[in-house]
């Protein structure tokens, strides 16, 4: 099974530190690759992580018995790794409901960073203008690049995540709207630097002049990398440098071997410009079949998510996000 760094001892401790409500994790022989920790009902069980994880998969041990009496959740599983699922004869069963969309570029199939352009941008003027976006960028900034993966001093860690959450704060306040990082951050300051020191994360910056100005954090899955967080100076836009730090992040992942280049939850331009697949996060909610108890909490539970995915699809999130937004800005006032 793929190695998930959302399963490391890492994670799992200094998560649990933050949002565990001093629980400890819980481990279930009937399922590998995730452990649990007591929900809000009865015998019901949610992973470690809970949404906070960029992708969450398993594998069934049907032997194992100890799932009876009870219900689970695992959030975020990405329908393209395709968790397992039990045998028909056993009493355990899978509701998967279809949550955010999320997209993908398979590098697999490029053999070089121009035949990215050229599958991305579609014209020959709008490959050319960004060819220029990327030399003009260099041109006129002393622009260097650097993957920390493995090896990092924990000043110079300290010193651009600090700048990370300055620049994240100063774009979403300049588009005026709610941003969900920068509430768990000091979750995020804590669990990242251990994890890239594991290889469990890798930290992408671009310099102009020695001072960050684009960095994104991915978690490694083996040969997947998945965009976690992101950012870029807005005083660059203009020049197109959110695309360009994914741009050269793809050739990264092309020079060391990545397969795929995962960009998570979430719809945006940029996104539909760069990757080629799609795919849906599901909520998997397991349960003992032979269980009154269990059953109706696994039923009651996917109602209550359905009806969530419902209003994503009707808009009703983005406006409760630009709300929150508001309500943050008069709180400061």
């Amino acid at each position: 099974m793929k190695s998930n760094p959302f399963s490391s001892s890492t994670y799992e401790k200094i998560w649990l530190n933050h949002y565990g409500s001093d629980q400890k994790a819980q481990k279930f022989e009937f399922i590998n690759g995730v452990k649990f920790i007591k929900g809000n009902k009865p015998s019901l069980f949610t992973n470690i992580g809970k949404n906070f994880t960029n992708g969450m998969f398993y594998q069934i041990n049907d032997k194992a018995t100890d799932y009876k009496g009870k219900s689970f959740v695992i959030y975020d599983v990405p329908k393209y790794l395709d968790s397992d699922t039990p045998n028909d004869s056993s009493n355990l069963k899978i509701l998967k409901l279809k949550q955010y969309k999320g997209l993908f570029v398979d590098i697999t199939q490029y053999e070089s960073i121009d035949d990215v352009v050229l599958k991305c941008y579609s014209s020959s003027k709008s490959r050319y203008n960004f060819r220029r976006s990327v030399k003009q960028l260099n041109q006129k900034h002393e622009i260097t690049k650097k993957m920390f993966f493995g090896d990092i001093e924990k000043e110079e860690y300290y010193n651009l995540i600090n700048n990370f959450e300055r620049i994240l704060e100063t774009r979403f306040d300049a588009i005026n709207t709610h941003n969900t990082v920068l509430p768990m951050w000091d979750f995020y300051k804590e669990v990242l630097f251990p994890m890239i020191l594991e290889k469990k994360v890798a930290l992408f910056v671009i310099y102009d002049s020695g001072n960050p100005i684009a960095m994104s954090f991915n978690f490694v899955y083996d040969e997947n990398l998945v965009v976690a967080l992101r950012t870029f100076d807005i005083n660059y836009s203009r020049m197109g440098l959110g695309n360009i730090e994914i741009y050269y992040l793809i050739e990264w992942c092309i020079e060391n071997k990545i397969k795929i280049l995962d960009f998570s939850k979430g719809e945006s331009d940029y996104k539909e410009r760069w990757c080629d697949e799609e795919y849906f996060y599901e909520h998997h909610i397991i349960y003992d079949n032979k269980s009154l108890i269990a059953k109706t909490t696994a039923k009651t539970i996917a109602s209550v998510y359905s009806f969530k995915q419902y209003l994503r699809d009707k808009n009703i999130n983005t406006m409760v996000t630009k709300w929150k937004y508001k309500l943050k800005q008069l709180k400061k006032k």
